[in-house]
């Protein structure tokens, strides 16, 4: 499996990243960078690359991380047993509010968190 992964991974990385051998022109004369892109197109697509590779990935992954985390932490609560019903059923009434804001505030949080990253 571990395999598999990593040779998904390197092809992946090879369609990402292949486009430098094609695209980069290396000590071209009078140019300010040692390494000199051909054309437009090249240019865009290295462009869109890096925006997808270095922002929209990883704030992609932070975001699904987060709401895992929430639902996880929300699925962990541990309630005491209360010994009569009524009591219960008045803790229950008071709780789902409070629950709902506190998964709001987890939320905020998580969009503050991946939108400043």
């Amino acid at each position: 499996m571990a395999r598999r992964f990593l040779i998904i991974i390197i092809l992946i990385s090879i369609l990402i990243f292949g486009e430098i051998f094609y695209c980069y022109e290396a000590n071209v004369p009078n140019v300010p960078v040692p390494c000199y892109i051909n054309n437009l197109t090249c240019q865009l697509y290295n462009n869109w690359m890096n925006i997808l590779y270095n922002i929209v990935i990883p704030s992609g992954l932070m975001a699904v991380f987060g709401i895992l985390t929430i639902v996880n932490v929300r699925k962990r609560i541990v309630h005491p047993a209360r010994s009569t019903t009524i009591a219960v059923g008045i803790h229950r009434t008071n709780r789902q509010p409070r629950m709902r804001k506190i998964d709001r505030h987890l939320r905020k949080i998580l969009l503050v968190q991946v939108y400043f990253k």
